[in-house]
């Protein structure tokens, strides 16, 4: 999830695990096809058990979303609170004093004034 976030805030949209989920997807096939092939004893009875699974698939994942709606309501919380409190710390924080400024300098915008420039702030971070 964090990737994928990063992805967004920087308009490269990732898909790892897109890929990784094809790829366990063509890995599940070839397993399948090798059983349908190879093994047929065991793949009737890996075939009725799926299919057996399948029936059940709708009332599981009703059950999966209702057992996951109060962790959803615990993290949305724990989220809120951490706002708050980072809220709070960052309006309570004092502000950084100005720095005082040793030296201000203007140069031209040319590459023979850029080696006093460095050399000038060398000497000192007020500069």
């Amino acid at each position: 999830a964090y990737i994928r976030w990063q992805g967004r805030l920087y308009q490269q949209p990732q898909d790892d695990m897109l890929q990784l989920l094809a790829i366990r997807m063509a890995w599940d096939v070839v397993i399948w096809r090798y059983l349908k092939a190879q093994h047929t004893s065991t793949f009737a009875v890996l075939h009725e058990q799926w299919q057996c699974e399948k029936q059940h698939l709708p009332e599981r994942t009703q059950a999966f979303k209702a057992a996951q709606k109060p962790l959803w309501v615990w993290a949305k919380a724990l989220e809120v609170n951490y706002q708050q409190n980072l809220h709070a710390t960052l309006r309570a924080a004092e502000p950084a004093p100005p720095s005082e400024s040793a030296l201000q300098a203007v140069f031209c915008i040319d590459v023979r004034s850029e080696v006093m420039r460095r050399a000038l702030e060398a000497q000192s971070e007020h500069i």
